[in-house]
Protein backbone atom coordinates (compact mmCIF):
# COMPACT_ATOMS: atom_id res chain seq x y z
CA UNK A 1 0.00 0.00 0.00
CA UNK A 2 1.36 3.40 -1.03
CA UNK A 3 1.56 5.87 1.85
CA UNK A 4 0.95 9.53 1.02
CA UNK A 5 3.00 12.13 2.83
CA UNK A 6 0.56 14.31 4.85
CA UNK A 7 1.97 17.54 3.42
CA UNK A 8 1.68 16.20 -0.13
CA UNK A 9 -1.95 15.28 0.50
CA UNK A 10 -2.65 18.80 1.80
CA UNK A 11 -1.01 20.42 -1.22
CA UNK A 12 -2.76 18.19 -3.75
CA UNK A 13 -6.17 18.70 -2.16
CA UNK A 14 -5.66 22.45 -1.82
CA UNK A 15 -4.54 22.83 -5.43
CA UNK A 16 -7.50 20.79 -6.70
CA UNK A 17 -9.90 23.05 -4.79
CA UNK A 18 -8.23 26.16 -6.22
CA UNK A 19 -8.26 24.84 -9.77
CA UNK A 20 -11.96 23.99 -9.51
CA UNK A 21 -13.02 27.23 -7.82
CA UNK A 22 -10.93 29.67 -9.88
CA UNK A 23 -12.70 29.31 -13.26
CA UNK A 24 -16.17 28.95 -11.72
CA UNK A 25 -16.16 31.93 -9.36
CA UNK A 26 -14.72 35.37 -10.06
CA UNK A 27 -15.74 38.98 -9.84
CA UNK A 28 -14.34 41.79 -11.91
CA UNK A 29 -14.04 44.58 -9.34
CA UNK A 30 -10.32 44.03 -8.77
CA UNK A 31 -9.55 41.80 -11.74
CA UNK A 32 -10.77 44.43 -14.18
CA UNK A 33 -8.25 46.89 -12.72
CA UNK A 34 -5.46 44.34 -13.19
CA UNK A 35 -6.54 43.91 -16.82
CA UNK A 36 -6.80 47.68 -17.41
CA UNK A 37 -3.37 48.20 -15.83
CA UNK A 38 -1.86 45.48 -18.00
CA UNK A 39 -3.38 46.97 -21.14
CA UNK A 40 -1.96 50.35 -20.19
CA UNK A 41 1.50 48.83 -19.74
CA UNK A 42 1.18 47.22 -23.17
CA UNK A 43 0.88 50.77 -24.49
CA UNK A 44 4.20 51.68 -22.87
CA UNK A 45 2.85 53.39 -19.78
CA UNK A 46 4.07 53.05 -16.19
CA UNK A 47 1.78 51.18 -13.77
CA UNK A 48 0.68 54.48 -12.22
CA UNK A 49 0.31 56.22 -15.57
CA UNK A 50 -2.43 53.73 -16.49
CA UNK A 51 -4.73 55.48 -13.94
CA UNK A 52 -6.08 52.11 -12.78
CA UNK A 53 -3.46 51.09 -10.21
CA UNK A 54 -3.42 52.61 -6.71
CA UNK A 55 -1.47 50.11 -4.66
CA UNK A 56 2.20 50.06 -3.73
CA UNK A 57 4.33 48.95 -6.71
CA UNK A 58 5.19 45.31 -5.85
CA UNK A 59 2.00 43.78 -7.26
CA UNK A 60 2.30 46.16 -10.21
CA UNK A 61 5.68 44.65 -11.10
CA UNK A 62 4.09 41.20 -11.01
CA UNK A 63 1.32 42.48 -13.28
CA UNK A 64 4.02 43.54 -15.74
CA UNK A 65 5.37 39.98 -15.84
CA UNK A 66 1.86 38.56 -16.23
CA UNK A 67 1.18 40.97 -19.10
CA UNK A 68 4.20 39.58 -20.94
CA UNK A 69 3.10 35.98 -20.22
CA UNK A 70 -0.41 36.76 -21.46
CA UNK A 71 0.99 38.15 -24.71
CA UNK A 72 3.21 35.12 -25.22
CA UNK A 73 0.28 32.80 -24.49
CA UNK A 74 -1.91 34.67 -26.96
CA UNK A 75 -4.54 35.85 -24.49
CA UNK A 76 -6.48 37.92 -27.00
CA UNK A 77 -9.67 38.60 -25.01
CA UNK A 78 -8.92 39.60 -21.39
CA UNK A 79 -12.43 40.96 -20.92
CA UNK A 80 -15.55 42.44 -22.53
CA UNK A 81 -17.50 45.66 -22.00
CA UNK A 82 -21.05 45.02 -20.76
CA UNK A 83 -23.23 48.17 -21.09
CA UNK A 84 -25.94 46.62 -18.86
CA UNK A 85 -23.59 47.11 -15.91
CA UNK A 86 -23.85 50.89 -16.19
CA UNK A 87 -26.52 51.81 -13.64
CA UNK A 88 -25.37 55.32 -12.74
CA UNK A 89 -22.75 57.92 -13.64
CA UNK A 90 -20.33 56.65 -11.02
CA UNK A 91 -19.98 53.28 -12.75
CA UNK A 92 -19.19 54.51 -16.24
CA UNK A 93 -15.45 53.75 -16.02
CA UNK A 94 -14.17 50.93 -18.18
CA UNK A 95 -13.39 48.63 -15.21
CA UNK A 96 -16.89 49.22 -13.87
CA UNK A 97 -18.38 47.93 -17.12
CA UNK A 98 -15.90 45.09 -17.68
CA UNK A 99 -16.38 41.37 -17.19
CA UNK A 100 -13.01 39.64 -17.29
CA UNK A 101 -12.53 36.44 -19.25
CA UNK A 102 -11.94 33.06 -17.66
CA UNK A 103 -8.49 32.99 -19.27
CA UNK A 104 -7.56 36.35 -17.74
CA UNK A 105 -8.91 35.28 -14.36
CA UNK A 106 -6.73 32.18 -14.37
CA UNK A 107 -3.68 34.12 -15.58
CA UNK A 108 -3.83 36.60 -12.69
CA UNK A 109 -4.74 33.97 -10.09
CA UNK A 110 -1.98 31.52 -11.07
CA UNK A 111 0.89 33.35 -9.29
CA UNK A 112 -1.24 33.54 -6.14
CA UNK A 113 -1.61 29.75 -6.23
CA UNK A 114 2.18 29.50 -6.34
CA UNK A 115 2.50 31.97 -3.47
CA UNK A 116 -0.05 30.03 -1.40
CA UNK A 117 1.87 26.81 -2.02
CA UNK A 118 5.25 28.31 -1.12
CA UNK A 119 3.72 29.75 2.05
CA UNK A 120 2.40 26.31 3.02
CA UNK A 121 5.91 24.88 2.60
CA UNK A 122 7.38 27.67 4.76
CA UNK A 123 4.73 27.11 7.45
CA UNK A 124 5.63 23.42 7.44
CA UNK A 125 9.36 24.10 7.64
CA UNK A 126 8.95 26.65 10.44
CA UNK A 127 6.85 24.30 12.58
CA UNK A 128 9.33 21.45 12.00
CA UNK A 129 12.14 23.78 13.07
CA UNK A 130 10.30 24.76 16.26
CA UNK A 131 8.82 21.39 17.24
CA UNK A 132 10.59 18.64 15.23
CA UNK A 133 7.06 17.25 14.73
CA UNK A 134 6.09 16.68 11.09
CA UNK A 135 2.51 15.82 12.03
CA UNK A 136 2.02 19.23 13.67
CA UNK A 137 3.76 20.83 10.70
CA UNK A 138 1.35 19.18 8.25
CA UNK A 139 -1.65 20.33 10.31
CA UNK A 140 -0.31 23.88 10.38
CA UNK A 141 0.22 23.80 6.61
CA UNK A 142 -3.35 22.55 6.18
CA UNK A 143 -4.72 25.35 8.38
CA UNK A 144 -3.13 27.75 5.90
CA UNK A 145 -3.55 26.01 2.56
CA UNK A 146 -7.10 24.74 3.11
CA UNK A 147 -8.34 27.86 4.89
CA UNK A 148 -11.52 29.07 3.13
CA UNK A 149 -10.45 32.71 3.53
CA UNK A 150 -7.08 32.07 1.85
CA UNK A 151 -8.75 30.14 -0.96
CA UNK A 152 -11.28 32.94 -1.39
CA UNK A 153 -8.59 35.62 -1.51
CA UNK A 154 -6.47 33.87 -4.15
CA UNK A 155 -8.85 31.69 -6.16
CA UNK A 156 -11.89 33.99 -6.22
CA UNK A 157 -11.01 37.57 -5.31
CA UNK A 158 -7.55 37.49 -6.94
CA UNK A 159 -6.19 39.73 -4.19
CA UNK A 160 -2.54 39.53 -3.24
CA UNK A 161 -2.82 39.41 0.57
CA UNK A 162 -1.08 36.02 0.52
CA UNK A 163 1.98 37.71 -1.00
CA UNK A 164 2.24 39.84 2.12
CA UNK A 165 1.60 36.79 4.33
CA UNK A 166 4.37 34.83 2.65
CA UNK A 167 7.03 37.50 3.20
CA UNK A 168 5.83 38.23 6.75
CA UNK A 169 6.28 34.52 7.52
CA UNK A 170 9.71 34.51 5.89
CA UNK A 171 10.66 37.49 8.05
CA UNK A 172 9.50 35.60 11.14
CA UNK A 173 11.45 32.47 10.15
CA UNK A 174 14.71 34.36 9.60
CA UNK A 175 14.20 36.23 12.88
CA UNK A 176 14.05 33.06 14.97
CA UNK A 177 17.06 31.77 13.00
CA UNK A 178 18.93 34.97 13.98
CA UNK A 179 19.47 35.95 10.36
CA UNK A 180 18.44 39.54 10.76
CA UNK A 181 19.43 40.95 7.37
CA UNK A 182 17.09 38.68 5.34
CA UNK A 183 14.50 39.06 8.13
CA UNK A 184 14.47 42.83 7.63
CA UNK A 185 14.37 42.45 3.85
CA UNK A 186 11.46 40.01 4.00
CA UNK A 187 9.39 42.08 6.41
CA UNK A 188 9.95 45.21 4.33
CA UNK A 189 8.71 43.37 1.23
CA UNK A 190 5.70 42.14 3.20
CA UNK A 191 4.81 45.70 4.24
CA UNK A 192 5.33 46.96 0.70
CA UNK A 193 2.74 44.45 -0.52
CA UNK A 194 0.12 45.20 2.16
CA UNK A 195 0.85 47.49 5.10
CA UNK A 196 -0.51 45.26 7.89
CA UNK A 197 2.73 43.34 8.73
CA UNK A 198 4.13 46.64 9.99
CA UNK A 199 2.49 45.68 13.29
CA UNK A 200 5.19 42.98 13.64
CA UNK A 201 8.05 45.47 13.76
CA UNK A 202 7.77 46.25 17.47
CA UNK A 203 7.50 42.63 18.62
CA UNK A 204 10.41 41.57 16.40
CA UNK A 205 12.59 44.39 17.75
CA UNK A 206 11.52 43.44 21.29
CA UNK A 207 12.41 39.81 20.50
CA UNK A 208 15.90 40.78 19.31
CA UNK A 209 16.50 43.00 22.34
CA UNK A 210 15.28 40.26 24.68
CA UNK A 211 17.47 37.64 23.06
CA UNK A 212 20.60 39.81 23.33
CA UNK A 213 19.78 41.85 26.46
CA UNK A 214 23.05 40.78 28.09
CA UNK A 215 25.06 42.36 25.28
CA UNK A 216 23.72 45.79 24.36
CA UNK A 217 26.29 46.30 21.61
CA UNK A 218 25.34 43.04 19.96
CA UNK A 219 21.63 43.82 20.29
CA UNK A 220 22.05 47.22 18.65
CA UNK A 221 24.16 45.67 15.90
CA UNK A 222 21.47 43.10 15.13
CA UNK A 223 18.74 45.75 15.15
CA UNK A 224 20.84 47.88 12.81
CA UNK A 225 21.23 44.89 10.50
CA UNK A 226 17.47 44.27 10.55
CA UNK A 227 16.63 47.93 9.87
CA UNK A 228 19.32 48.12 7.18
CA UNK A 229 17.84 45.13 5.39
CA UNK A 230 14.38 46.69 5.57
CA UNK A 231 15.62 49.99 4.13
CA UNK A 232 17.56 48.20 1.40
CA UNK A 233 14.46 46.27 0.28
CA UNK A 234 12.29 49.39 0.39
CA UNK A 235 14.79 51.28 -1.75
CA UNK A 236 14.96 48.45 -4.31
CA UNK A 237 11.15 48.28 -4.55
CA UNK A 238 10.56 52.02 -4.83
CA UNK A 239 13.61 53.06 -6.87
CA UNK A 240 11.92 52.45 -10.27
CA UNK A 241 8.93 54.45 -9.04
CA UNK A 242 11.17 57.31 -7.96
CA UNK A 243 12.87 57.32 -11.36
CA UNK A 244 9.50 57.61 -13.08
CA UNK A 245 8.43 60.45 -10.78
CA UNK A 246 5.48 58.53 -9.38
CA UNK A 247 6.57 58.09 -5.76
CA UNK A 248 3.69 60.22 -4.49
CA UNK A 249 1.18 58.22 -6.53
CA UNK A 250 2.49 54.97 -5.08
CA UNK A 251 1.16 56.07 -1.67
CA UNK A 252 -2.09 57.50 -3.02
CA UNK A 253 -3.98 54.46 -1.75
CA UNK A 254 -3.11 55.41 1.85
CA UNK A 255 -3.72 59.12 1.34
CA UNK A 256 -7.15 58.49 -0.18
CA UNK A 257 -8.15 56.22 2.71
CA UNK A 258 -6.98 58.75 5.28
CA UNK A 259 -8.83 61.61 3.59
CA UNK A 260 -12.02 59.54 3.52
CA UNK A 261 -12.15 59.55 7.35
CA UNK A 262 -10.85 63.08 7.98
CA UNK A 263 -12.75 65.11 10.53
CA UNK A 264 -13.36 65.13 14.30
CA UNK A 265 -13.19 61.87 16.22
CA UNK A 266 -16.77 60.71 16.85
CA UNK A 267 -17.05 57.17 18.27
CA UNK A 268 -20.85 57.08 17.98
CA UNK A 269 -20.73 58.05 14.32
CA UNK A 270 -17.99 55.50 13.70
CA UNK A 271 -20.16 52.70 15.11
CA UNK A 272 -23.38 53.80 13.42
CA UNK A 273 -21.69 54.40 10.06
CA UNK A 274 -19.31 51.47 10.20
CA UNK A 275 -16.50 51.80 7.66
CA UNK A 276 -13.36 49.75 7.12
CA UNK A 277 -11.28 52.91 6.84
CA UNK A 278 -12.36 54.28 10.23
CA UNK A 279 -9.62 52.22 11.87
CA UNK A 280 -7.24 55.02 10.82
CA UNK A 281 -8.79 57.27 13.48
CA UNK A 282 -7.96 54.66 16.12
CA UNK A 283 -4.24 54.70 15.27
CA UNK A 284 -3.07 56.20 18.63
CA UNK A 285 -4.90 53.49 20.59
CA UNK A 286 -3.55 50.76 18.30
CA UNK A 287 0.01 52.02 18.69
CA UNK A 288 -0.26 51.97 22.50
CA UNK A 289 -1.60 48.41 22.39
CA UNK A 290 1.25 47.30 20.11
CA UNK A 291 3.81 48.90 22.44
CA UNK A 292 2.34 47.02 25.42
CA UNK A 293 2.54 43.74 23.52
CA UNK A 294 6.15 44.56 22.61
CA UNK A 295 6.98 45.17 26.28
CA UNK A 296 5.57 41.78 27.24
CA UNK A 297 7.55 40.22 24.41
CA UNK A 298 10.73 41.79 25.74
CA UNK A 299 10.08 40.34 29.20
CA UNK A 300 9.75 36.78 27.85
CA UNK A 301 11.63 33.96 29.54
CA UNK A 302 14.35 32.55 27.25
CA UNK A 303 12.68 29.12 27.18
CA UNK A 304 9.41 30.64 25.90
CA UNK A 305 10.83 33.35 23.67
CA UNK A 306 10.12 31.76 20.26
CA UNK A 307 6.67 30.61 21.37
CA UNK A 308 5.90 34.08 22.69
CA UNK A 309 6.97 35.69 19.43
CA UNK A 310 4.24 33.67 17.69
CA UNK A 311 1.65 34.66 20.29
CA UNK A 312 2.75 38.30 20.23
CA UNK A 313 2.46 38.29 16.43
CA UNK A 314 -1.08 36.89 16.62
CA UNK A 315 -2.03 39.51 19.21
CA UNK A 316 -0.50 42.29 17.13
CA UNK A 317 -2.52 41.28 14.09
CA UNK A 318 -5.64 40.96 16.27
CA UNK A 319 -5.13 44.57 17.38
CA UNK A 320 -5.04 45.71 13.76
CA UNK A 321 -8.04 43.59 12.73
CA UNK A 322 -10.18 44.22 15.81
CA UNK A 323 -11.95 46.98 13.91
CA UNK A 324 -13.80 45.09 11.13
CA UNK A 325 -11.38 44.79 8.19
CA UNK A 326 -12.00 44.29 4.49
CA UNK A 327 -12.63 40.52 4.22
CA UNK A 328 -9.32 39.51 2.62
CA UNK A 329 -7.06 41.51 4.95
CA UNK A 330 -6.81 38.90 7.77
CA UNK A 331 -5.23 36.41 5.33
CA UNK A 332 -1.85 37.74 6.52
CA UNK A 333 -2.69 36.57 10.04
CA UNK A 334 -3.59 32.97 9.13
CA UNK A 335 -0.03 31.47 9.11
CA UNK A 336 0.57 32.87 12.59
CA UNK A 337 -2.74 31.51 13.86
CA UNK A 338 -1.77 28.13 12.43
CA UNK A 339 1.58 28.20 14.23
CA UNK A 340 -0.02 29.34 17.50
CA UNK A 341 -2.37 26.36 17.33
CA UNK A 342 0.26 23.79 16.41
CA UNK A 343 3.45 25.11 18.04
CA UNK A 344 2.06 26.83 21.13
CA UNK A 345 -0.71 24.31 21.77
CA UNK A 346 -3.39 27.02 21.83
CA UNK A 347 -6.09 24.73 20.44
CA UNK A 348 -8.86 27.14 21.37
CA UNK A 349 -7.52 29.38 18.62
CA UNK A 350 -9.09 26.93 16.17
CA UNK A 351 -12.29 28.80 17.06
CA UNK A 352 -10.70 32.09 16.02
CA UNK A 353 -9.43 30.44 12.83
CA UNK A 354 -12.98 29.27 12.08
CA UNK A 355 -14.46 32.68 12.86
CA UNK A 356 -12.03 34.50 10.57
CA UNK A 357 -12.51 31.88 7.85
CA UNK A 358 -16.31 31.71 8.00
CA UNK A 359 -17.35 35.27 8.86
CA UNK A 360 -14.89 37.03 6.55
CA UNK A 361 -15.63 34.68 3.65
CA UNK A 362 -19.38 34.92 4.22
CA UNK A 363 -19.19 38.73 4.13
CA UNK A 364 -17.24 38.60 0.87
CA UNK A 365 -19.79 36.21 -0.64
CA UNK A 366 -22.60 38.57 0.29
CA UNK A 367 -20.80 41.64 -1.06
CA UNK A 368 -20.27 40.10 -4.51
CA UNK A 369 -23.24 37.69 -4.52
CA UNK A 370 -24.41 36.85 -8.08
CA UNK A 371 -21.55 38.88 -9.59
CA UNK A 372 -19.37 35.84 -8.86
CA UNK A 373 -20.87 34.11 -11.90
CA UNK A 374 -20.54 36.95 -14.44
CA UNK A 375 -17.38 35.60 -16.10
CA UNK A 376 -18.84 32.10 -16.29
CA UNK A 377 -22.02 33.45 -17.89
CA UNK A 378 -20.26 35.82 -20.30
CA UNK A 379 -17.78 33.27 -21.65
CA UNK A 380 -19.73 30.00 -21.48
CA UNK A 381 -23.29 28.86 -22.22
CA UNK A 382 -23.85 27.61 -18.68
CA UNK A 383 -25.59 30.77 -17.40
CA UNK A 384 -27.32 33.83 -18.83
CA UNK A 385 -25.44 37.05 -18.09
CA UNK A 386 -28.46 39.32 -18.52
CA UNK A 387 -30.48 37.34 -15.99
CA UNK A 388 -27.62 37.46 -13.48
CA UNK A 389 -27.23 41.23 -13.85
CA UNK A 390 -30.97 41.71 -13.39
CA UNK A 391 -30.92 39.51 -10.28
CA UNK A 392 -28.01 41.50 -8.83
CA UNK A 393 -29.77 44.81 -9.38
CA UNK A 394 -33.15 43.55 -8.14
CA UNK A 395 -31.68 42.23 -4.89
CA UNK A 396 -29.17 45.02 -4.25
CA UNK A 397 -31.13 46.30 -1.24
CA UNK A 398 -31.21 42.88 0.41
CA UNK A 399 -27.53 42.24 -0.24
CA UNK A 400 -26.67 45.72 1.05
CA UNK A 401 -28.55 45.12 4.31
CA UNK A 402 -26.87 41.74 4.78
CA UNK A 403 -23.45 43.29 4.12
CA UNK A 404 -24.14 45.95 6.77
CA UNK A 405 -24.92 43.26 9.33
CA UNK A 406 -21.76 41.36 8.38
CA UNK A 407 -19.65 44.41 9.06
CA UNK A 408 -20.68 44.25 12.71
CA UNK A 409 -20.00 40.52 12.95
CA UNK A 410 -16.48 41.43 11.77
CA UNK A 411 -15.68 42.46 15.35
CA UNK A 412 -16.07 38.88 16.58
CA UNK A 413 -12.96 37.04 15.25
CA UNK A 414 -10.33 39.36 16.75
CA UNK A 415 -12.32 39.68 19.98
CA UNK A 416 -12.17 35.89 20.27
CA UNK A 417 -8.36 36.07 20.08
CA UNK A 418 -8.24 38.53 22.99
CA UNK A 419 -10.69 36.47 25.05
CA UNK A 420 -8.52 33.38 24.59
CA UNK A 421 -5.37 35.38 25.35
CA UNK A 422 -6.95 36.67 28.57
CA UNK A 423 -8.10 33.23 29.71
CA UNK A 424 -4.75 31.58 29.04
CA UNK A 425 -2.44 34.38 30.23
CA UNK A 426 -0.40 34.67 27.06
CA UNK A 427 3.06 36.21 27.19
CA UNK A 428 3.50 35.55 30.88
CA UNK A 429 0.19 36.85 32.24
CA UNK A 430 -1.03 39.49 29.84
CA UNK A 431 -3.31 41.52 32.13
CA UNK A 432 -3.78 44.91 30.52
CA UNK A 433 -6.60 45.90 32.87
CA UNK A 434 -4.29 45.35 35.85
CA UNK A 435 -1.76 47.73 34.32
CA UNK A 436 -4.42 50.37 33.76
CA UNK A 437 -5.77 49.90 37.31
CA UNK A 438 -2.31 50.28 38.83
CA UNK A 439 -1.66 53.37 36.72
CA UNK A 440 -4.94 54.90 37.95
CA UNK A 441 -4.09 54.13 41.59
CA UNK A 442 -0.66 55.74 41.16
Amino acid sequence: MIRTHPLAAVLVLGMIVRCVVAPLLSFSYDLSFWVATSQGMEGGRDIYETSYFWYTPLWGYILGILTWIGNVAGLAVPGIIVPELVTDAVQTSIPGMTVTSIGANLLYKAPLFVIDTVTALIVHQTVVHLTADKRKAAIAAALWYLCPLVIWSSAVACMFDSLSAMFALIGFYFTIKERYLPAGIALSVAVSAKVFPICLVLVILAYVLSKHKDDVTSALKHIGTFVGGALLAAFAIYFPVMLSGNLYKSFEFFYARSESVSGPFNPVSMIVNLSYNSVIQLAPILIVALILIGIKMYKSDPADRDRNLILASVLSFAVIFLWPPTPTYPVVMVPFLAMAICVCGEKLLVRSWVLFSVLMTAEALIIFNTQLFYSLAAFTDLLDLGSLISATQANSGLFGAMEHICRYTGFIPAISVFVIAWRHNWLGRLRLLEWWRRAADA
